[in-house]
């Protein structure tokens, strides 16, 4: 009977010595690979075109000028810029990022949930690309929670203008004389503050016609740019769009 209670407890402490051993591992496992939704995914965009930011850099000298003289903030830029294969292109967002709390900070989130495939990177104005981190949904495995880095901690109350970078795919129609329409959002009118939308084309590329042509802003370039300013514009004048042929 003495010796039945024994092995009884031997296999007893067998299966418990089992049971930590396999509980230590998964605690390990988890700590070193983790669910994918746990995870932190830390990012660095790469340059951008040199072409692309030239131009920027001109339109954001016009928009300068227009808030000096009309003393209203620039609300919204969105840019286009199609590649050189003519299938993607990238869509930036002027975008604020600001200190709301009571400390010096490095590190905000800039959107919940997005798709993480379409994220480029986030850049200051002079195209200097910024760290941004990924946190992935734990039911959608290509959604992702943004937060972005600034080089140096905002103090308190503090902002900066950043853009958001993304790379969407791009169907083109050509006609039979090769050119392609690419629409562009609505620029909405006088709403106290600046509005601007811009589209930059590969290099070489040829730049047919754009509208509205009253107020548009262009560089006849080796990588043709065409740019719209609400405070410029007819309040009657269509969205925009252009009409181009790549080489």
């Amino acid at each position: 009977m003495m010796t039945g209670n024994w092995k009884f407890k031997c296999a007893l402490a067998g299966l418990l010595l089992a049971v930590l051993f396999i509980g230590y591992r998964a605690c390990r496992s988890l700590q070193e690979v983790g669910p994918a939704w746990l995870r932190l995914e830390r990012r660095h965009g790469p340059s951008l075109p040199t072409a692309m930011m030239s131009s920027l850099q001109s339109l954001l000298h016009q928009l300068e000028s227009e808030v000096q003289q009309s003393g209203e903030p620039v609300e919204s830029l969105v840019y286009f810029v199609i590649l050189k294969t003519g299938k993607q292109m990238l869509v930036c967002n002027l975008e604020t990022v600001s200190n709301p709390g009571f400390e010096p900070a490095s590190q905000f989130p800039v959107q919940r949930w997005t798709t993480d495939q379409n994220i480029v990177g986030y850049y200051l104005l002079n195209g200097t690309p910024l760290n941004f981190t990924l946190k992935h949904h734990p039911t959608q495995p290509n959604a992702a929670c943004l937060a972005v880095e600034t080089r140096e901690p905002l103090a308190p109350g503090a902002s900066i203008s950043v853009l958001r970078v993304e790379q969407r795919q791009l169907k083109l129609h050509p006609d039979a004389a090769g050119f392609c329409r690419q629409n562009l959002p609505w620029i909405p009118r006088d709403n106290g503050a600046i509005h601007a939308v811009a589209i930059c084309l590969p290099v070489q590329a040829i730049l047919q016609t754009y509208q509205p042509a009253a107020g548009a802003y262009c560089l006849t370039t080796d990588a043709p740019f065409v740019g719209w300013i609400n405070r410029r514009l007819d309040n009657n004048a269509p969205a925009p769009f252009v009409m181009f042929k790549l080489n």
